[in-house]
């Protein structure tokens, strides 16, 4: 997938040839001027970045239903599973390639008596079935093949919207359909068993749990013939949106991860190969936790090999009242100021004629923010042109909208052209930074208004080694390349949070910050009547509009409105303060980190064995070396602090552990944790 978009033929590739050719017979005076060109350095730097590739949703039926066992060669298909190729093969199988729709599985028929691999797995879309690769099945047994056809039934053409699969069967008629066919044997695996109590099934059709699936494709493959695998669980996307609509019922349970027991190791995340499984950088290292705003509620990261996961369930009455406040935004929504107070921004971009970029991460809304602002422009009685660049990469990857605003009509392409836009709108520094994205820049005329959150890449779930890159080697990049001095950075993610309880309306905050900063040539009327329009979340977008202008003027005042996740660690009594003093460790970074340890270990066993650790950081300090005594200072405590039973069991009744559930559900909850105890493995 990446070298066939990067061979994608640019307009602006074609410029400087047609140059060269066109000035042995034209004055050079009458062309388009010559692009610059990029600094050779800058662009292998930023070629260097982690790849934000297309992947799957939180919680997505494919995460589960494309597992195959190790060694196993799969093909792959046509739809969302199709991101198979961007993954590890110890997780997905050795894909084999690719087919047109209908076509899955059908190579294997030509493919299979020259090979020495006796069985194969073909991966293939409900809404392909149904299209045409039921024909592909037909084939196969009339072929006498031996392979394992995985029928991934999400109930949604998910990757183009959500539609309806046309012609779809139910899966109990499915698979009566397989065995008319002459299929030798079916199974269905599912996240909810109970839904086919009572159900008829075709004669000797098994439904096991999902968790099963693995066992399910190595029992088929001892099955000579075609047999078939029907993975039955809702498209995760469709199953939010129905929530939301009322018309499937909200879990009420949530998964914390206490990130003072969890220690980073990322099982959960291969477990789940969920996107909502995120690294956190903490004071006690790389830690995981749960993004509430994108997880579905799949619960599938609970398959991981840890005791620090707490399931959170809200007490009798009060979910309805937690759901209430969010839904109406509760008090912190509003803003606290009078809007019509702010001062009016003076243009910085030009207002006959500004083009934007919006790079950003497919599903976050990237493409709704370009839609408010093309109306909100209309409304302002400009003209509009623009283009989304989305496809597969919808799914978790890079996104680039592309907008132009004038006052005359728009005549070419809507495409930015090299060095043409004035405003960088970047939700996302990682896909910003990419080579193809900065063409669009300038640094005598692009301001970029850009949200710095780390948000981690399909990679950095699965792997805990895979770190994100230094925030601040980013921006200078980006400001290499763009009106430095203009330029806006904040974690929109993080303010969002702090404001509103989630993340969804993080867009519209940054496109407040571009508009009091005058880097948007459109009325604040405009933008907030094209949000009316638009229907969603109407208030808590025009409020994050509001609380965005705000930043650009008061940043303080929007950081006292908003609520942050707090430490609350342990401090140090006055005797224990006071032999930190004595032992000479008071001062700078390494005070800091030893106040904070000595504290725990003090709640960990006692006083005493706290001042051990004192003696033996004092004896490190005394090389002189700070990164050596600092690091002493670390690990000689996670030593000391060994997470035995006892401990984890500390860690789970600490202060810190309730406030982290109360940040992300609420305060009258009931907690289980879910332990590990070797004895009942």
């Amino acid at each position: 997938i990446t070298p066939m978009m990067s061979a994608i033929l640019r307009a602006d590739a074609l410029i400087e040839p047609l140059r060269r050719r066109l000035t042995v017979k034209i004055d050079p005076a009458r062309l388009v001027p010559a692009t610059p060109a990029a600094s050779v350095s800058f662009k292998r730097k930023v070629e260097l970045l982690p790849a934000r590739t297309p992947y799957y949703c939180s919680g997505c039926p494919h995460s589960t239903g494309t597992k195959a066992p190790e060694g196993a060669l799969v093909g792959a298909g046509i739809g969302c599973h199709g991101m198979v190729g961007l993954m590890s093969p110890e997780r997905v199988g050795t894909i084999t390639g690719n087919t047109q729709m209908g076509g899955e599985g059908v190579h294997w028929i030509g493919i299979e008596p020259f090979v020495d691999v006796e069985h194969y797995i073909q991966n293939l879309g409900d809404g392909t079935f149904a299209h045409s690769g039921s024909l592909a099945i037909r084939a196969a047994v009339a072929a006498k093949s031996h392979v394992t056809f995985k029928i991934l039934y999400n109930g949604a053409v998910a990757m183009t919207g959500g539609q309806d699969a046309a012609g779809a069967m139910p899966v109990p008629r499915l698979t009566q359909w397989l065995t008319a066919e002459g299929v030798t044997r079916t199974i269905v695996t599912t996240d909810d068993r109970e839904k086919y109590k009572g159900v008829k099934l075709a004669s000797g059709v098994e439904v096991w749990d999902r968790e099963r699936i693995i066992e399910a494709q190595e029992t088929l493959a001892k099955v000579s013939g075609v047999t078939v695998l029907v993975h039955d669980q809702q498209c995760a996307a469709e199953k939010r949106r129905d929530r939301k609509r009322g018309t499937m019922v909200e879990p009420a349970e949530r998964i914390v991860i206490n990130e003072r027991v969890c220690e980073g190791c990322g099982d959960c995340g291969v477990q789940s190969n969920c996107l909502s499984v995120q690294p956190v950088d903490t004071e006690f290292g790389r830690k995981t936790q749960i993004h509430q705003s994108s997880c579905n509620k799949d619960y599938s990261c609970l398959e991981g090999d840890c005791p620090s996961f707490m399931t959170v369930v809200p007490r009798k009455g009060s979910a309805q009242k937690t759901n209430a406040k969010r839904s109406e935004g509760g008090a912190r929504r509003k803003p606290t100021f009078d809007v019509a107070l702010l001062p009016e921004p003076k243009l910085i971009v030009n207002g006959d004629d500004a083009t934007i970029r919006m790079p950003g991460i497919g599903g976050t809304g990237v493409v709704t923010v370009s839609q408010i602002l093309g109306t909100a422009a209309t409304l302002d009685g400009r003209y509009v042109g623009g283009l989304d660049q989305t496809g597969l990469s919808q799914k978790a990857g890079p996104v680039v909208s592309d907008l132009r605003i004038t006052k005359v009509p728009v005549e070419g392409t809507n495409k930015l052209t090299a060095g043409s836009a004035d405003l960088y709108l970047a939700f996302d520094l990682l896909v910003a930074l990419a080579p193809a994205n900065l063409a669009g820049v300038s640094p005598e005329r692009t301001v970029a208004v850009t949200s710095t959150s780390k948000t981690p890449t399909g990679l950095m779930v699965r792997d805990p080694n895979a770190a994100f890159p230094d925030l601040d080697a980013l921006r200078s990049d980006l400001d290499a390349c763009t009106r430095a001095s203009e330029n806006r950075y904040f974690d929109g993610l993080a303010v969002a949070e702090g404001l509103f309880g989630d993340s969804t309306t993080a867009n519209m905050f940054q496109v407040g910050v571009a508009y009091q900063i005058g880097a948007l040539p459109i009325g604040a009327a405009a933008i907030e009547q094209a949000i009316d329009l638009n229907g969603a979340a109407v208030d808590a977008n025009k409020w994050a509009f509001r609380w965005g202008r705000m930043w650009a003027v008061d940043p303080e005042q929007v950081r006292a409105a908003s609520v942050f996740a707090e430490d609350h660690l342990a401090k140090p009594s006055v005797s224990m303060e006071a032999a930190i003093v004595a032992a000479g460790l008071g001062e700078g970074e390494l005070g800091r980190i030893v106040r904070l340890r000595a504290a725990d270990l003090v709640e960990y066993q006692d006083e005493r064995y706290a001042r051990k650790y004192l003696a033996a950081v004092q004896k490190a300090a005394g090389a002189g070396v700070a990164s050596y005594s600092e690091a002493v200072a670390r690990n000689l405590y996670k030593l000391m602090a060994y997470k035995d039973e006892y401990e984890v069991a500390r860690l789970h009744l600490e202060q810190a552990a309730r406030l982290q559930v109360e940040n992300a559900v609420g305060a009258d909850v009931e907690i289980s944790w879910n332990l590990h105890p070797p004895m009942l493995r």
